[in-house]
């Protein structure tokens, strides 16, 4: 590393230590905000600071949780909370990061778990710290702003909504959105084939600490803000980064371009008949259920038709979606997971291969 990006990383260290340290929760505290927090300045001494506070955001606010609840809680000390804090930044850096950008990922944890360690003190409450459990609490962030439910209708899927939520009561495309961001976004109702909150908590393990094993509307949120131009996978039917490698896509998008990714399988790729994740291959799954390529003849997207099947009717069924993937097979071969979940949670069994599984 050079002598001048040595100093931008010595100057970027001071200034975070300073603004990263804990602010207090609106549910459990006096209203401080909760963040990793970078002044205005900090993307000129170093950008990649910048974009490292939004990645390790989860950890950050558990850290701030910690400093202020975490003695007369948990009885936690400064100590124990900066290493929970280090550890937490350290399994985001796993999660999302590969090669080179994981091992610049990792320096940069330690950076802000220098900063805390050194700088943290003035911040830490042993004494006057209030009782909150915190390590259950959910963060809310609401899918009500208008450029929110812009990114949302983009997604919804009027006949997958239907079918699935109301079908014996035909609701027009407006009525059907409505319902989705006045309730069904709240109970984990599942607006597109590329997006399930139920499936997209249990998948990231940091979001379900963050937001709650009820946090869907969160989880909403958070994969039309963030998660999805990060890559992140939304339902079982749609892995963008197996799509892209599957098919050799890299070359016709631009590095990280998964927004595009997501908006090129539910305009072109699925059309196409592509498979979408290891778990779903529309092409397969009709070739091998005559009854849904019956029913799909009549729609003018037969493919989409099937992976509303699967998703409403068929997965819930033992149906396979792929041939590389088969949640039956999966189930019986793992005592512990059918003692767990049963002989038929064939989703839930999804759900664990791709958390677990591989």
């Amino acid at each position: 590393m050079g002598d001048g990006k040595k100093m931008n990383y010595c100057i970027g260290f001071l200034f975070l230590s300073i603004t990263l340290l804990p602010f207090v929760s609106t549910f459990c505290g006096n209203g401080q905000r909760l963040e990793c927090s970078i002044p205005w300045f900090g993307e000129f001494v170093d950008q990649s600071l910048t974009s490292a506070s939004k990645m390790f955001e989860p950890a950050c606010i558990f850290h701030d949780y910690c400093y202020r609840h975490g003695p007369c809680t948990f009885g936690e000390t400064k100590q124990s909370c900066d290493d929970q804090f280090l550890r937490h930044m350290e399994y985001l850096c796993s999660r999302q990061k590969r090669g080179f950008d994981l091992f610049k990922c990792l320096a940069e944890a330690r950076l802000f778990h220098g900063g805390v360690e050194l700088f943290g003190d003035p911040y830490w409450v042993p004494q006057d710290c209030s009782l909150c459990r915190y390590k259950n609490i959910v963060v809310q962030h609401s899918i009500s702003s208008n450029e929110t439910q812009l990114k949302l209708q983009a997604l919804f899927d009027t006949n997958l909504y239907s079918k699935y939520y109301f079908p014996e009561q035909p609701l027009d495309s407006t009525a059907l959105f409505q319902n989705f961001i006045q309730e069904g976004a709240q109970k984990g109702k599942m607006p597109s084939i590329v997006f399930d909150p139920q499936f997209y908590l249990m998948r990231y393990y940091e979001l379900y600490q963050l937001f709650g094993p009820s946090g869907w509307e969160n989880a909403t949120n958070h994969f039309v803000e963030q998660g999805q131009s990060d890559g992140r996978q939304g339902s079982i039917l749609f892995e963008p980064q197996w799509y892209i490698s599957t098919y050799n896509l890299s070359s016709q998008f631009s590095s990280f371009d998964y927004q595009s990714i997501y908006t090129e399988y539910l305009t072109t790729g699925l059309a196409a008949g592509r498979a979408g994740s290891i778990a779903w291959d529309p092409q397969y799954y009709l070739q091998r259920y005559e009854d849904v390529a019956t029913m799909s003849r009549t729609s003018t997207n037969p493919y989409h038709e099937a992976a509303i099947h699967f998703i409403v009717q068929g997965l819930m069924e033992g149906r396979v979606g792929s041939a590389l993937f088969n949640a039956a097979d999966y189930l019986a071969s793992n005592e512990q997971l059918r003692t767990s979940l049963g002989n038929t949670s064939y989703y839930w069994a999804s759900v664990h291969y791709f958390v677990h599984g591989r």
